[in-house]
């Protein structure tokens, strides 16, 4: 999950050059660093929940955007 999340902010990046870490944890609801700690740490203790959150997110993102098509 931590290749997926690092792909998404890349391409996040690409998009919008002011898309940051920071966005992506506000979109996920999740702590302030909690992201940087998961990236950088793999024994981050909350990695469960920060992957947890990010799938939800990845699935309602992509049900968004079957909608609008």
């Amino acid at each position: 999950m931590r290749n997926k999340i690092i792909a998404y902010l890349k391409e996040q990046r690409e998009k919008d050059e002011s898309f940051s870490q920071s966005k992506l944890e506000n979109k996920l609801g999740i702590k302030k660093t909690y992201l940087s700690q998961y990236l950088n740490n793999p024994d981050f203790r909350y990695a469960a929940g920060v992957e947890e959150k990010f799938a939800i997110f990845l699935k309602e993102n992509k049900e968004k955007e079957e909608v609008k098509a």
